[in-house]
């Protein structure tokens, strides 16, 4: 009997798509974000390494734009694209993780956006891939670190200012109206002779009867400006800054006697926050789902004698399941405060990461060829590149010299791209082990995480962004999925509220 013929039908290309991005400082800036074209050509080589038979269909560049906004045209094309399905890529490809995203929360739920709809993100400098797992799980470790990063960068510039400020000088931003700078540097303030006059007028006539408007009218200055000088104790010889004064060094303008005469008939209510301003946080937008499977969305409803805030499912016409925001969002942040992870369970995950680290820590005989080749063409650059500077390139040779240095640059990007391709595939970089590392620790730390974040809506976004994967009702059972590598479920825990009880008031 003839064998029957087996025809195997060829696999698909797995197509990709290269981002490339370059924050506002620019593609000439000397640092760690090189060029859009460095990066694409980067991003073009490790394709071509790790997948010969890939299809690299395109590159999106954001040049000039900010790692921390959602709003970067190449961004939103691709976010757009995965959400309608139109995507005609499986997986983007950036240079580093911060090229994709500086905001954590926009970052996590690109990716969650991306696993959901089959698409991939590879980080070539990392070696870190989301089609996996412990990948998507590194990848969130990353971000989480970075996030707490440009937290604490930020604390430190606060502290830096408070510091300036002790010491009777001016932090930071434009000098109060009738003040001037000084030289680069000099956090004095000097007095602006001309505008210092117009200060003093203006306290004393409108101390006299005078109105805002008349005196906006007269000085050529916006009424809010006049108001505002009218309520600035700067002029007293003080420093404000994050609610506390401090005595300055420069010389006052206005006197005690004056100012609080002015203040005495300066309107109340006038710099009061407005209740519309006064918006609800809403902690668990996009991780809370329903158990018709939907998404559930904020909502509000207006109560007698207050605004009741829910979280409601988007069936509108059959579900209409909702539950009171404060309720869910207390609950999860309970449980996520009562996580008990003994240090027995949290050196057993570390001592995993170590044995997988040193498993893949493998060095092959190509990658030292590789770094041998890019050494070679980056000396070939530096040595061209000083025969510029040196003026040795004379106009009958200088084509051909620009010529080579572009060939040697070219080069160095594409071996570069090699290299990284080969460490992602055989070596753990000893950096994101220590970062895995330390961020297991941390689980030790959650409750007081937790605690310390009790007032700060802002903190308690993050640490849900960063631990919950989801929330998803059940009837009457809320069930919490935390977002870690390789971990189970924490148990189900329930909120006894009606979730389609009325708001009471």
């Amino acid at each position: 009997m003839p064998r029957k013929k087996i025809t195997e039908t060829p696999a698909e290309k797995t197509r990709y798509l290269i981002y490339t991005r370059v924050s506002p400082k620019g593609s000439d800036w000397v640092g760690s974000e090189t060029t859009v074209v460095d990066q694409a050509t980067q991003c073009r080589a490790y394709v071509l390494a790790t997948d010969p038979e890939g299809e690299i269909i395109g590159t999106i560049e954001d040049e000039f734009e900010s790692g921390g906004s959602s709003k970067r045209p190449g961004w939103v094309q691709i976010i757009s694209e995965v959400k309608h399905g139109t995507a005609k890529w499986d997986v983007l490809v950036v240079r580093h993780l911060d090229r994709f995203s500086r905001s954590i929360s926009d970052a996590v739920n690109a990716l969650e956006l991306f696993h959901d709809n089959g698409k991939h993100l590879i980080a070539t400098a990392q070696g870190l891939n989301s089609s996996t797992p412990s990948g998507r799980g590194v990848i969130n470790i990353l971000l989480s670190i970075a996030q707490m990063e440009r937290e604490f960068a930020g604390e430190r510039t606060k502290l830096k200012m408070i510091s300036i400020a002790q010491k009777g000088l001016w932090p930071v931003g434009t000098p109060p109206y009738g003040y001037k700078r000084g030289e680069k540097h000099d956090n004095n303030l000097y007095i602006d002779e001309i505008k210092a006059d117009q200060v003093r007028q203006i306290f004393s006539r409108y101390s006299a009867g005078a109105g805002s408007l008349e005196l906006s009218r007269d000085y050529g200055i916006p009424k809010n400006t006049v108001l505002h000088i009218l309520r600035n104790r700067t002029y007293l010889g003080l420093i404000c800054y994050d609610k506390k004064e401090y005595k300055g060094r420069h010389t006052p303008l206005i006197s005690q006697d004056l100012f609080t005469q002015v203040q005495n008939i300066l309107p109340k209510g006038a710099t009061a926050p407005r209740p519309k301003a006064q918006k609800y946080p809403y902690l668990l937008t996009g991780s809370i789902f329903c158990s018709c499977g939907r998404a559930m969305t904020p909502a509000s409803a207006h109560g007698r004698s207050q605004i009741y805030h829910y979280y409601r499912c988007t069936d509108l016409a059959t579900c209409k399941a909702r539950i009171r925001a404060e309720e869910i969002e207390a609950a999860v942040l309970d449980s996520l405060g009562s996580i008990n992870i003994s240090e027995h369970e949290i050196e057993s995950i570390i001592s995993e990461i170590k044995k997988l680290a040193q498993k893949k820590n493998s060095q092959i005989p190509e990658e030292s060829a590789v770094r041998k080749a890019l050494k070679t063409a980056n000396e070939r650059k530096e040595r061209i590149t000083k025969m510029f500077i040196d003026g040795l390139i004379t106009p009958d040779n200088a084509a051909l010299m620009n010529k080579q240095l572009a060939a040697a640059s070219n080069e160095a990007n594409q071996l570069e791209g090699q290299l990284a391709a080969i460490t992602a595939q055989n070596t753990t970089n000893p950096a994101v082990v220590q970062e895995m590392i330390a961020y297991t620790r941390s689980l030790a730390n959650l409750k007081s995480l937790i605690s310390m974040a009790e007032k700060d809506t802002i903190a308690q976004r993050q640490i849900i962004n960063t631990w919950v994967k989801e929330i998803r009702r059940t009837g009457e059972t809320w069930n919490l999925t935390l977002n870690l590598p390789g971990s189970p479920n924490c148990t189900k825990w329930l909120l006894r509220l009606d979730s389609n009880q009325r708001p009471s008031g």
